[in-house]
């Protein structure tokens, strides 16, 4: 069997160029966070949860490129990895440090509510689910829509933000 998908057919090639369009969004998106590394000066002695933090920012450029390598090359089973594996990363990194200081705050709106709990609790575990089914090489089209669900849903985050502020202001 072979660990490439051929890309010789019409649902494939698709495919292949939905992955490259998210990997394409996946390093740009990282590559904007490197900025972080000219002021490193606000980061020292910020503990455990900094340190995860800078880590994070660290490999999401890697991943990204991995993935964007991963997906020109015809690889669409490792990019799908490498995108799952951000947003497993973005959790280790953003969230999980939150919740062992914060704890699982769900107070706000509903809509609000229902984000938070997606980001922290569910797309993690979607994204872990994507990463088996492309390792197992099964269910690839399902696989890269489970690691591009994180990625859709803060694009729709900004364009309700931006749709309340044009309509209510700032």
């Amino acid at each position: 069997m072979s660990t490439d998908i051929q890309t010789n057919s019409l649902p494939a090639a698709k495919l292949r160029i939905a992955v490259i369009i998210l990997a394409v969004m996946q390093a740009l998106g990282s590559l904007s966070s490197l900025s972080v590394f000219g002021n490193l000066s606000e980061y020292v002695n910020n503990g455990f949860s900094q340190w995860l933090l800078l880590a994070g920012l660290a490999i999401f450029p890697v991943l990204a490129v991995a993935s964007l390598f991963f997906a020109i090359k015809g690889d669409v089973r490792r990019a799908i990895m490498a995108i799952a594996a951000i947003v497993m990363a973005t959790f280790m990194t953003d969230y999980l440090p939150s919740m062992f200081i914060h704890g699982l705050e769900l107070r706000g709106g509903a809509a609000t509510s229902l984000h938070l709990f997606a980001q922290t609790i569910v797309f993690p575990l979607l994204a872990v689910v994507a990463f088996v089914l492309a390792r197992r090489n099964e269910k690839l089209v399902l696989a890269a829509v489970l690691a591009s669900l994180t990625m859709v849903s803060n694009i729709l985050s900004v364009i309700a933000f931006g749709i309340v502020v044009a309509i209510y202001g700032f």
